[in-house]
């Protein structure tokens, strides 16, 4: 019983020290925004495609939160 006393305070010890380093992002860090020209293709067209792929390809709310 001891020694799983030790080993569960050495996780938390450690946990808590590398969470210590982190910081948090900046902005510029967190925003990437590109400008994609798509030749004969209607705004709201794009718009439904990729509505769609959205719908496809993420089945679930937990699918998107785990991406």
């Amino acid at each position: 019983m001891k020694k799983i006393m030790v080993y569960a305070a050495l996780i938390a010890v450690i946990a808590l020290a590398s969470c210590a380093g982190s910081r948090e992002a900046t902005k510029d860090e967190m925003n990437h925004e590109f400008i994609l020209s798509l030749p004969g293709v209607h705004k709201q067209q794009a718009f439904d495609k990729t509505l769609k792929w959205i719908a496809n390809t993420f089945r679930s709310a937990k699918a998107v939160i785990e991406y």
